[in-house]
């Protein structure tokens, strides 16, 4: 079989497609990942010759596999431009109860609803991200020595959710709910953390030093806070104030 999808691919990329998918379908899958490979390719091959009923049966048999979040994801795109909406639908149902707990999954997810202008869907699952990810100022908040050692493969999946939030407004709103929070219990750390990732999301930078040296007033031992601190006076020109927070750090 790899001889053959060896073959095939070299046979596409001459652009003898009708050929290349010829060689596909003469594959014989014996295992599951092997008939997933085979109507992947099949899928492809037969779309760019135009071949519809080849394409679709191709979706239909991924359809009943059991795929991974970022190959459903793509064979969505798939269907939608073969017509088949209704099992697009079916598959993206799937996939968001599948990726209830991977983020990078959720996250392809979420922008995948705000491509279809389907905003409210792609809201919902950033406030889904935020809730299954952490802070990188948590991370960092909680490293004595270099804190880019703690960071995860949920903080770009973070970012993105973050992003969405702020295109549609949502941000904004967060920030003044933390707001009234950090009001009423001034000595939690998890809030100060949280308001200086999303004033740094949202360019507040006249916000984010202030709350800084509240949040290393509470912890004097979190290195990684203060050093970011120093990187912020430094950045917005405060020079003698950043060489201070260096030399402690020293």
């Amino acid at each position: 079989p790899n001889a053959r999808f060896e073959l095939a691919e070299l046979r596409s990329q001459r652009g003898d497609i009708e050929d290349a998918l010829e060689i596909v379908d003469s594959i014989i899958a014996r295992d599951q990942k092997l008939l997933q490979r085979r109507e992947l390719m099949a899928l492809t091959l037969a779309e760019r010759l135009g071949d519809h009923e080849r394409a679709r049966a191709a979706a239909e048999r991924l359809f009943g596999l059991r795929l991974d979040s970022a190959t459903q994801l793509t064979l969505v795109d798939g269907m939608r431009r073969l017509g088949m909406t209704d099992m697009a639908d079916a598959v993206i149902a799937r996939t968001e109860r599948q990726s209830s707990n991977q983020p990078p999954a959720l996250a392809s997810l979420m922008m995948l609803y705000q491509s279809q202008g389907k905003a409210d869907r792609a809201k919902q699952l950033a406030h889904m991200l935020l809730r299954k990810t952490v802070s990188p100022m948590t991370t960092m908040a909680n490293a004595t020595r270099n804190p880019n050692r703690y960071r995860t493969n949920s903080d770009s999946s973070r970012t993105q959710a973050l992003t969405v939030l702020q295109q549609t407004g949502e941000l904004k709103t967060l920030i003044g709910q933390l707001e009234s929070q950090l009001e009423r219990s001034p000595e939690s750390s998890k809030l100060y953390e949280q308001l200086i990732e999303f004033y740094g999301i949202t360019g507040q930078q006249d916000k984010v030093g202030p709350l800084l040296e509240k949040a290393i007033a509470s912890r004097p031992e979190a290195v990684a806070l203060r050093l970011q601190l120093a990187k912020h006076w430094q950045q917005t020109g405060k020079t003698s104030e950043a060489c201070d927070q260096y030399l402690v750090l020293m």
